[in-house]
């Protein structure tokens, strides 16, 4: 190595870009989102068709009593 090949420190810095909605999840930040709206009525009426489809398909399978005959 000659005199003139001097060695430099330099100092180098990284970084990751994290999106805010990740970071309001991990309660890093104050979560300052609108509240979730609540679900329509006919999706209400859909999810509460489906349970009862449900309860109905174990109560003809012979699934839906115990030993007790309760529910």
């Amino acid at each position: 190595m000659s005199d003139e090949e001097v060695l430099k420190a330099v100092k180098l810095g990284g970084y990751i870009q994290v999106p805010d909605e990740l970071l309001m999840d991990q309660g890093v930040i104050p979560d300052t989102r609108p509240p979730i709206p609540p679900p329509p009525w006919r999706t209400r009426l859909r999810w509460w068709v489906q349970v009862q489809r449900e309860r109905l398909g174990e109560i003809i399978a012979g699934r839906r009593f115990d030993d007790t005959g309760d529910w």
